[in-house]
C-alpha cells in the first residue's frame, strides 16, 4: 500500500521453474515520489510446512520530487546584467521525475538547459533583457508518472509553484546636465556632459561625435 499497478513473479528456483526463493514485483509505472510504501506477506510458510506460518512487513519510501535550493538572480535583486542567466538549483535531482516549468515577465524568449546532475538549470535570454525593467519569475513544477517500459507520460499530477520572485535589470544611464546651450555660447567654451553614473572613458570616447568637425 497504497497499491500500485504491476505484476508478481517467482525468480531464482533451486531448480528450473521449481522451488523458487525470490518474489519480485515489478511496477507497470514510476512510483509516487516521497511516498512511504508498504509489503505485506501473510501466512508464509516453507514447503516442508514443518514451521508455523507468520507474517512480515516491510517499507520502503521513495525519493523526494525536488524542491528549490536557491535562486540567482536572488529575490529582489537590483542593477542585473542585461545579459544574465537565470540559475535555478534544486534540492534533487530531477531526471524525469517532474515536469519543470518556467515564466518570465514581461515575455522574454528563452532557452532551459539542465546540467548532468540534473539539479541545475539553466535559463538563457535569447534577446537582452530591458533596461530599467522588473522582471517576475515563477517557476512551477508537476510529478510524472510513466510506463516502465516505453516511458511515456501516462499521469501528470498537480501543479504546485515553487518560487515566485523579481529581480530589476540595470538602468538606462541618464544624462543629468548638458552645456553648452543656447545661441550665445562663446568660442571658448568647453562642452561638459554629466552622466548620472560612473561611465567607462574609453566607451565614452568611442561613441562621441561632433559636428561640424571641431
Amino acid at each position: 500500500t497504497p497499491e500500485v499497478a504491476g505484476k508478481w513473479g517467482y525468480e531464482n528456483g533451486v531448480i528450473p521453474n521449481h522451488m523458487m526463493r525470490r518474489l519480485v514485483f515489478y511496477p507497470a509505472e514510476t512510483l509516487p515520489a516521497d511516498t512511504e510504501f508498504t509489503i505485506s506477506l501473510k501466512n508464509i510458510q516453507n514447503i516442508t510446512r514443518k514451521t508455523f506460518p507468520y507474517d512480515v512487513e516491510f517499507k520502503f519510501k521513495t525519493q523526494e520530487s525536488p524542491k528549490l535550493s536557491r535562486i540567482e538572480p536572488a529575490n529582489n535583486l537590483k542593477d542585473v546584467r542585461l545579459d544574465t542567466k537565470i540559475e535555478v538549483y534544486l534540492t534533487a535531482s530531477n531526471g524525469t521525475l517532474s515536469q519543470i516549468n518556467f515564466e518570465l515577465s514581461p515575455s522574454v524568449p528563452f532557452e532551459m538547459k539542465e546540467d548532468l546532475t540534473r539539479t541545475h538549470l539553466t535559463i538563457t535570454p535569447k534577446q537582452p533583457l530591458g533596461q530599467g525593467t522588473r522582471y517576475k519569475v515563477v517557476i512551477t513544477k508537476a510529478d510524472l508518472a510513466r510506463n516502465l517500459k516505453t516511458n511515456e507520460v501516462i499521469k501528470t499530477g498537480p501543479e504546485s509553484q515553487i518560487y515566485s520572485g523579481y529581480f530589476t535589470t540595470k538602468e538606462a544611464v541618464g544624462i543629468d546636465s548638458f552645456t553648452p546651450t543656447g545661441i550665445k555660447v562663446t568660442s571658448r567654451q568647453p562642452v561638459t556632459i554629466r552622466f548620472g553614473k560612473t561611465m567607462v572613458e574609453t566607451d565614452v570616447r568611442k561613441n562621441f561625435s561632433i559636428f561640424p568637425t571641431v
